[in-house]
């Protein structure tokens, strides 16, 4: 028994004795080391060196003062050297008074934090410089000082990647002085100051930031102590968690007058709320929130500093602020391609594919008055992956007055990812034009076609717009010849397989009431835009029509806007809010022959705001979307500007209809959107048709339109939220496995002596 007990006290000496070593590995006595080099480094004035450290690549960063170079009498002078002291670069900070720099380290990011004190013989401030990993000036802040002679001894970058600073902060008493603590953020921003001291004169010269986030400070003071002057080494308790300030914003290239989403949802606190978010935007507005989200627009281009600061509930803070680019159209042309032959060629209607390319439809002639209705499909940089005709050989027109009716070729991808096709037919179903619905598979391959005819024999039946509902149906608005000899709003509802279900029409007795879009509601029912004349009781012009059904066709209300000239709707979208947003050409409103014209209603159809687009010629808008931030995109073409007899003109607005941005696209002969999608990049494709590409004649045109690429350039990094796992003291599991072990011996010595 004696010799287990003497066996376990040899092995706890043995482990004892090892982790003293361990400890004082480097402490034993010796003949002093031999001096490996020395450099010097100065002009021909006076240069000192007050603080110096080694780098992560094993070189050192010097911090001091110099006369012999920079702009004033003195400098702060940061020198670069490798491991064996030779230079690499320095660089000057100051102005044209005394610059007084005190002490340097290295950050996390791989640059330097440098402090001091700026100013004259007179009144001086403390001054934080941090510069980059080649000494480039970042950002500087100065702190001001009540009386002159106020100095900086010490900096240290804190966990949370902020900053603190020590120093003396003299007082109105000649000679005397507080110990003075400032906390910065990361970029500098004061978060709180702090003074330390008695009657006498009490100097701070150190400060590190303790393992509990506290902070001890190291100085002399004449305040306290037994003696004259006595070391005075002071605690302060940690503050806590810092809350970490982050923001992102959309787009990160924003346009003029564009609406930009800030995004604050990043930043964090671990041990609280943050209560309060203050945004300065750089261009004189600052604006306090308790929301995550704000948004923010710019009048004019240029370079703005955006600060977000945040403050948790413990009243801590903490800021950071990056630039935003603010250009003056945020749009370039990616690319843009054409699709046609010798004849004329022309697309109505575009929509991103699930394959993030786009299907095309519209008209491909193959004589100078007959057509065939074209889809075409193209891979995500446009192009052409198949190219698919449907009808027969009367279907026929002269195409350019296709162009000036308005009859238009719709196309929607399906959820089976095939495609509906509507459009009119003369070729099937009865004599005249009727509504002509196509299903297509994936690849273009026709699966079935139906017709629907109108009231009359010879009948003039034209559909316009479809769209799959969520039954797996579809709903197909157009107009269709009335009783009068005139036209009436058309609605058709089938099943999946094209059959129709029911149909509704909508009109009046006299005139021509002509839908050209439709869109299923939130409700289950249908909304349907396009122009009357039935319901200008006054003086029979044509007026934006807007009507509201319920899920069987059946009308709710409808609206009419306009003026006492002729107006035209063919666009129509429902809005989050469940109002709607119309889009068409007005000749009663705006600057002068046919404008743009956006009607926003609530959702009972009531107007809540209009606004018109355009110049002294006539431009027309075709097509609408909401876009992801809220506002609206519309296209058509214009003939007030551009480059020729008819350009491609995109127009982005608010969520308020006002405009942020517009630009043309095209050459020196007509060429007409028809209609536009935001893409899932956040750009936009166009379609309609050119005179001035091509390969004769009208060509399809698709463009597409995006950000300018150095958006693309930077990625964002989240920064990550802390564990609890992180905040465990490093080292601590080894400490407690020595520790477990020991109490393991000493027990079982115990029990043995038992």
């Amino acid at each position: 028994m004696k010799g287990k007990r003497r066996k376990i006290r040899i092995l706890s000496l043995v482990i004892i004795f090892a982790l003293l070593a361990l400890i004082t590995v480097g402490c034993a006595s010796g003949a002093p080391p031999k001096e490996a080099w020395n450099q010097t480094y100065g002009g021909t004035d006076f240069d000192s060196a007050s603080s110096v450290q080694q780098t992560s690549d094993g070189g050192y960063i010097l911090l001091g003062n110099t006369r012999s170079y920079g702009a004033g009498d003195h400098d702060f002078w940061l020198v670069k050297a490798d491991s064996n002291g030779n230079e690499q670069w320095n660089q000057t900070y100051g102005g044209t008074e005394h610059d007084w720099a005190s002490s340097v380290q290295q950050t996390s990011d791989g640059g330097y934090i440098l402090a001091g004190i700026t100013g004259g013989t007179g009144d001086t401030d403390f001054w934080l410089v941090k510069a980059d990993f080649n000494g480039n000036e970042q950002w500087n802040q100065t702190f001001d000082c009540t009386y002159p002679f106020d100095s900086v001894s010490s900096v240290q970058q804190t966990s949370d990647g902020s900053y603190i600073l020590a120093g003396d902060l003299k007082s109105s008493r000649a000679y005397l002085s507080d110990f003075w603590l400032i906390k910065t953020d990361s970029n500098g921003n004061e978060q709180w100051t702090q003074t330390y001291g008695g009657t006498g004169w009490d100097r701070a010269h150190s400060v590190q930031q303790t393992s509990d986030g506290g902070y001890i400070l190291a100085g002399h003071t004449s305040s306290y102590g037994a003696g004259d002057n006595d070391f005075w080494l002071i605690k302060i308790e940690g503050e806590g968690p810092t809350p970490t300030a982050f923001f992102t914003h959309i787009p990160r290239y924003p346009g003029v007058n564009e609406t930009i989403i800030f995004d604050a949802s990043f930043s964090y606190n671990s041990d609280g709320n943050i209560t309060n978010y203050e945004w300065d935007f750089g261009d004189g507005n600052v604006i306090n929130t308790a929301e995550k989200t704000i948004m923010h627009s710019y009048a004019i281009e240029g370079d703005y500093n955006v600060n977000l600061t945040v403050i948790d509930n413990d009243g801590l803070v903490n800021s950071t602020s990056k630039a935003v680019k603010v250009l003056m159209s945020p749009l370039i042309e990616e690319w843009n391609r054409t699709f046609g032959g010798a004849y004329d060629d022309g697309a109505w209607s575009v929509q991103q594919t699930t394959d993030g390319g786009y299907i095309l439809a519209g008209t491909w002639s193959y004589d100078a008055d007959l057509y065939y209705f074209w889809l075409v499909k193209a891979d995500s940089d446009g192009n052409e992956q198949w190219n698919k005709t449907f009808g027969g050989c009367t279907d026929h027109y002269v195409y350019g007055y296709l162009l000036y009716t308005f009859e238009k070729i719709a196309v929607q991808q399906t959820t089976d990812g095939g495609y509906i096709l509507a459009a009119s037919t003369r070729s099937y179903g009865a004599v005249g034009r009727d509504f002509w619905l196509v299903k297509a598979d994936p690849e273009g391959n026709e699966q079935w076609n139906k017709t629907f005819h109108g009231n009359y024999c010879d009948s003039y039946d034209i559909a316009n717009s479809v769209q799959q509902t969520s039954d797996g149906g579809y709903i197909l608005a157009g107009y269709k010849l009335s009783d009068a000899g005139t036209w009436d709003f058309w609605l058709v509802k089938t099943d999946p397989d094209g059959n129709e279900q029911w149909n509704k029409t909508f009109g009046g007795w006299w005139g021509f009431d002509s839908a050209y879009s439709i869109q299923q509601t939130s409700d289950g029912g249908y909304i349907l835009a396009g122009d009357t004349k039935s319901l200008d009781a006054d003086d029979h012009n044509h007026d934006f029509w807007l009507v509201k059904t319920d899920p069987d066709g059946n009308e709710q209300w409808n609206k009419t806007f306009g003026g006492p000239y002729d107006d035209f709707a063919y666009s129509v979208q429902q809005t989050p809010n469940g109002g709607y947003i119309l889009a068409g050409q007005t000749i009663s409103f705006g600057a002068g022959g046919y404008d743009f014209w956006l009607v926003k209603t609530d959702p009972d159809g009531n107007e809540r705001w209009n606004k018109t687009f355009g110049g002294t010629y006539h431009d027309v808008a075709r097509s609408i979307k909401q876009t992801s931030d809220g506002g609206y995109i519309l296209a058509g073409h214009t003939i007030s500007y551009g480059a020729g007899n008819g350009d491609f003109w995109l127009v982005k607005t608010d969520p308020d209809g006002n405009k942020q941005w517009d630009k043309t696209f095209g050459g020196t002969d007509r060429d007409w959107a028809h209609s536009v999608q935001q893409t899932s990049d956040g750009g936009y494709i166009l379609a309609g048709y050119t005179n001035s590409y091509g390969a004769g004649g009208n060509d399809f045109w698709l463009v597409k339109v995006g950000r300018d690429p150095i958006e693309s350039d930077s990625e964002i990094t989240i920064p990550e939220v802390p564990t609890e796992e992180d905040k465990r003291m490093p080292g601590f599991e080894l400490i407690f496995g020595i520790a477990g072990l020991l109490a393991v011996i000493y027990l079982s010595n115990r029990k043995n002596q038992r």
